[in-house]
């Protein structure tokens, strides 16, 4: 009866969203008379969450490789363009002098003459 109501847990509709809960929280009535079995339990839970915990990481790693080249070739072009725009500001602003206008010239003569 206990596996008729395991099994129909674990399958169809929306109960396959609760399998990690399920699998976590029924583990415990082996564990309540001997020691030796909670510990087998308890290190055989640990080690299937770490296989599924890498194992999803394995995957989100395959899924985001793509994703990841595209963003790190356009985060490249944005810096040489930043780099870029930096180099020809710094052009310009060297190219400026301090020339003196037609107005400026016509002053200081006029400012001569008197």
């Amino acid at each position: 009866m206990a596996s008729n109501a395991r099994n129909s847990k674990l399958s169809g509709g929306r109960a396959e969203q609760y399998v990690f809960n399920w699998k976590l929280f029924t583990g415990w009535d082996y564990t309540i008379g001997n020691p030796d079995t909670a510990t087998n339990v308890v290190m055989a839970n640990v080690n299937k969450f770490r296989e599924v915990i890498a194992e999803y990481n394995v995957n989100m790693k395959k899924k985001f490789d793509c994703l990841q080249l595209s963003l790190r070739i356009f985060a490249n072009i944005l810096v040489f363009i930043l780099q870029a725009g930096s180099v020809w500001a710094i052009l310009e602003v060297s190219q400026i002098t301090t020339k003196t206008t037609f107005i400026e010239r016509v002053r200081i003569f006029s400012s001569l003459l008197h």
